[in-house]
């Protein structure tokens, strides 16, 4: 027997964009709303490889993005939102306005980085590795030739399980219904819109947005085949979490030349990081990159027991482009992807986006889509 749900939005991918959108658009007055995943919330999504760091993406600001203001208040607007949900679930999320230092061991890179943080209006400091040690005891003066330390009012971190976790339950408690372990196989347009349908279940909707992350091109191929071969595309990526060291506690996220560095308020210390293989397995010589990186920028976690590894994927767009607006003809179906390395970042605002453009409200100042960014997307989806 066939279950039918009928919606005035229905939501594919319950990550942290879907989430985020389902909310603000609950926020924007929006009822009857419908999130459906294909495994269940939390479990397998890109943020779940990714230590959860909060701070502008340096391969968006050098890239057609550089500079941008649309993507730099798409950022700024991101993190106004962590912070006003800091003092309501600053330990659900485990939220931390932690500074970010960014070490290198190429001079010239970090120099390029530093340049496009000044274009970018981000503030900044540049340290010596004498001076990281001084700032960061746990640090090795020998993981870097300098470093870019960024303030913690444009960064910080959140665990991106638990943020996940709490957008969900702060959904269904504004009665949104999400629906997991529902994989859809089929999207078709309706008169009132359109027909998604699964094993199972079918849902009748006015609005389909589709955050399905690194899947985004093949939930858009169902509607359409020639989408299925827009230029974005799946990168994976790979992750260790640390035990808890004694006497250890990090005063700021590290970022370094394979992926970042996060201690969460448990005291475990979680790296992230790669663009591996898209194979469906963990690759154990990505897992040793990491543990050899964690364990050279921090010599204490050189005994410290490894309590998790595993892999998720992320969307990626050609240049770096975020994606977050209607599909060219289909005014009903709104994509929100391509957050490659920021849809944690990224997402509140990007949610907001979704809201607006369902709802038709306000000035669309906080982010990135067809109306302030020429022709964005319109290459990818002819």
């Amino acid at each position: 027997m066939t279950k039918e749900i009928r919606a005035n939005v229905a939501i594919i991918g319950a990550g942290p964009v879907g989430l985020a959108a389902a909310r603000a658009l609950r926020k924007e007055g929006v009822d009857n709303i419908t999130v459906v995943d294909s495994s269940p919330v939390g479990t397998r999504f890109a943020g779940i490889a990714a230590p959860g760091n909060i701070a502008p993406d340096f391969d968006d600001l050098r890239g057609r993005l550089s500079g941008y203001p649309g993507y730099i208040n798409l950022y700024r607007r991101s993190r106004e939102l962590y912070e006003e949900l800091q003092e309501q679930v600053k330990e659900r999320i485990d939220f931390a306005p932690t500074r970010i230092l960014q070490v290198s061991q190429e001079g010239k890179e970090l120099s390029a980085i530093a340049d496009h943080y000044a274009k970018s209006g981000f503030n900044f400091e540049m340290l010596t590795p004498e001076q990281v040690t001084k700032l960061e005891p746990a640090i090795s003066a020998n993981c870097c030739v300098g470093a870019l330390l960024l303030g913690k009012e444009i960064s910080g971190h959140v665990d991106p399980v638990k943020l996940v976790s709490w957008l969900a339950d702060d959904c269904r408690s504004q009665n949104v219904n999400v629906v997991e372990g529902v994989k859809i196989e089929k999207i078709s347009e309706t008169k009132e819109g359109f027909r998604l349908e699964s094993v199972g279940l079918t849902i009748d909707t006015e609005y389909v947005v589709n955050a399905a992350g690194a899947s985004v091109a093949k939930i858009c191929g169902l509607l359409d085949p020639k989408y299925a071969n827009m230029a974005i595309w799946p990168v994976k990526g790979h992750f260790v979490t640390f035990a808890p060291v004694q006497n250890l506690r990090l005063g700021i996220d590290i970022l370094n030349d394979i992926g970042s560095i996060v201690q969460y308020s448990s005291g475990e210390i979680k790296i992230g990081g790669g663009s591996d293989e898209n194979t469906y397995e963990v690759e154990q010589w990505s897992i040793d990159r990491l543990l050899r990186s964690a364990r050279e920028t921090i010599p204490a976690l050189e005994s410290a027991p490894v309590v998790n590894t595993g892999f998720g994927f992320r969307a990626l767009v050609r240049n770096h482009e975020p994606i977050v607006e209607r599909i060219k003809n289909k005014s009903n179906f709104i994509i929100a992807g391509g957050l490659h390395r920021t849809g944690i970042t990224n997402c509140l605002g990007v949610g907001e986006i979704v809201a607006k453009i369902v709802t038709d409200t306000g000035e669309r100042k906080f982010g990135i889509d067809e109306r302030n960014i020429p022709n964005l997307g319109m290459s990818t989806f002819g």
